[in-house]
């Protein structure tokens, strides 16, 4: 099986020739006109033929959309157990209960922080961070 590498794959002038039906369909159905252009982008990067905009236009439905808004969902839900595994794991025995472990999810840096440096914020975190009287 041959694999290719995806970034790219769409150019710039398809995208620009589905901005139209992608706006009809964010405003005939009440939904984000970005959400359903990531969702026929993330659809399109996905299949192996050839991405015209004729092909383009055929993703732009709620089934791509929903599934896009699945994945993005299972994504997120991965995540979301790896960082809360990630903190329970730093914690000690006694301090790994359900409310430590998410009043540190709560506080945790948001974006654009490495797991790698997450950890190490955590570690730090959970040397300071007492049994509750």
């Amino acid at each position: 099986m041959k694999t290719t590498n995806q970034s790219g794959r769409i150019s710039v002038k398809n995208r620009q020739a589905i901005v139209e039906a992608v706006r009809e369909l964010a405003t005939t159905k009440d939904l984000h006109f970005n959400t359903i252009m990531s969702a026929v982008l993330w659809a399109g990067t996905k299949m192996n033929a050839r991405m015209c905009v004729t092909n383009l236009k055929k993703l732009i439905t709620l089934e791509t959309v929903l599934a896009y808004q699945t994945e993005v969902a299972r994504r997120e839900n991965y995540h979301t157990a790896q960082v809360k595994g990630i903190i329970r794991n730093a914690l000690p025995k006694n301090l790994r209960t359900e409310a430590n472990i998410n009043e540190l999810f709560a506080a945790r840096p948001i974006s654009g922080v490495s797991l790698k440096a997450l950890r190490v914020w955590v570690e730090e975190q959970a040397v300071d961070f007492v049994e509750p009287a």
